[in-house]
Formats: C-alpha cells, sequence, structure tokens
C-alpha cells in the first residue's frame, strides 16, 4: 500500500497536467521562481499585486503564494522567512514557511518588500 506522500505527490503531477492541458500551455511549462541566483520549478504559484490605502497614502500591496517539493532543492537548504525571490521580475519577502498536505513539500508565503513603506504611485 503506497505512503500517503506518495499518493499526493501524483495527485499534484496530474493536477499539473490537467492544469497546463487546460491552459493550451505545453505540459512541460510550469511556474519558476529565483532564489540565491538559481532558478526553481514550483507545482503552483499565485501571484496578487494592489495597493493600500493608509495614512501615508498608497502604499505596495503585493503578495506570493508558492507551493515547492522538497526535490527541487539540494540538501537541507531551503528558503527561510526573511529571505527573498523573485517571481515573473517581481521580488519578494518570505514571510511564511510551512510544510504542503502530506509533506512533500513547502508553501511559501510571500509579501511584497516594500508593503507599509512609504507612499507609491497609484496603479490605474
Amino acid at each position: 500500500m503506497p505512503i500517503l506522500s506518495d499518493e499526493i505527490g501524483r495527485a499534484f503531477e496530474e493536477i499539473d497536467r490537467v492544469q497546463a492541458s487546460n491552459s493550451g500551455l505545453d505540459a512541460a511549462v510550469t511556474p519558476t521562481f529565483i532564489w540565491k541566483g538559481t532558478e526553481y520549478e514550483a507545482i503552483s504559484a499565485i501571484e496578487t499585486k494592489g495597493n493600500l490605502f493608509g495614512g501615508g497614502g498608497f502604499t505596495a500591496d503585493g503578495s506570493l503564494v508558492l507551493t515547492v517539493r522538497f526535490e527541487v532543492f539540494s540538501g537541507d537548504d531551503i528558503p527561510q522567512p526573511e529571505q527573498f525571490v523573485t517571481f515573473d521580475g517581481h521580488r519578494y519577502r518570505i514571510d511564511v514557511t510551512k510544510p504542503s498536505p502530506g509533506g512533500v513539500g513547502m508553501t511559501f508565503v510571500c509579501n511584497d518588500p516594500n508593503r507599509g513603506t512609504g507612499i507609491v504611485e497609484r496603479e490605474m
């Protein structure tokens, strides 16, 4: 009987194939991000961009949630909170790292490093 993490890993692969076929993209196309100058593949990447309005005006409010398999990293060197990743040309600070369901990978919750630092141009 296969262990649960193997089943979850196969389910992630199937989700990747279905998403690629539904989007009309080649199944080999996957989201990637850069950490410590090296490009890595992700299982999924959800990026949101926007602005917050506060006492000082508008501030950046971009966020990114990456889910990544452990196998893409060599050894025990994996991204940690307060480190930075680049996705689609935008830099994000990792705020939270946690195991993905079943423990086959990691989820990185990231935010714009400039969030709340001052006034930014309002995007139209």
